[in-house]
């Protein structure tokens, strides 16, 4: 963690990095936060760093498979603790005590393409709320926004998707949720980040109730369109 937060210091300063909320994270362990995927997940390492220096807390984030397959990439990602996203990893983390860090939209909310700024891709995903019942574990939704809407995409998704380059892709075998946007800034990025309130799920009733799976998953949901509203509204 001292080499990632050297590394990254200088564009923690340049992009105005600011955490809001830290006093909310309970002191109880472990814990699972649940943010939002910007344009890229390039706000994730800044938002490890920002609670790990307001609360010595280490953010144990689950990466897609992807990171894996990039040469270089999974170091840089083990820095900041990061390790390869599944059910195993996160049950090992919960028992060892730690704090999981899960984005529920993956790659596929990482490349939204136009006109879709801080919208939840979730694609009816539930795994992290099944996992936050079976192992009682309160949940920290974290809104993250000042990416999203800064740059300007030319080209997402959808258009290659539409378009011949896809024959191209699928001769590739890539798969088309990491499809990246072409896009520039039209402003310079001011990352924030804002804790919400915890949601412990001593009320839930039932670790393996569906209702209670899909009941959890909608209040995480609730409560990040709700800060991230307000948030751009601040802007």
């Amino acid at each position: 963690m001292r080499l990632a937060l050297s590394l990254i210091k200088p564009f923690e300063l340049a992009l105005d990095v600011r955490l809001e909320g830290a006093e909310r994270i309970p002191d109880q362990r472990p814990l699972l936060f649940v943010g939002n995927h910007q344009l890229m997940a390039l706000d994730t390492p800044f938002l490890i760093a920002a609670v790990y220096r307001e609360r010595g807390l280490l953010l144990r984030g689950l990466a897609d498979d992807l990171i894996y397959a990039v040469p270089g990439l999974h170091q840089l990602a083990s820095h900041f603790g990061i390790v390869q996203a599944s059910p195993e990893a996160c049950t090992s983390l919960f028992e060892q005590g730690q704090c999981v860090l899960v984005y529920p939209g993956g790659a596929r909310e990482a490349s939204k393409g136009a006109g879709r700024a801080y919208e939840l891709e979730w694609w009816g995903r539930l795994g992290f709320a099944r996992l936050a019942l079976e192992h009682r574990t309160t949940v920290v939704p974290v809104a993250a926004a000042g990416l999203d809407d800064r740059v300007r995409i030319f080209l997402d998704r959808e258009d290659v998707l539409s378009s011949p380059l896809r024959r191209v892709v699928d001769a590739l075998h890539v798969r088309h949720d990491l499809l990246p946007p072409v896009f520039v800034p039209k402003a310079r990025p001011k990352l924030r980040f804002r804790i919400c309130e915890p949601i412990a799920i001593d009320h839930f009733d039932g670790r393996d109730s569906e209702t209670a799976v899909r009941t959890l998953r909608s209040e995480v949901a609730r409560a990040l369109d709700h800060e991230l509203e307000a948030m751009l509204k601040e802007e």
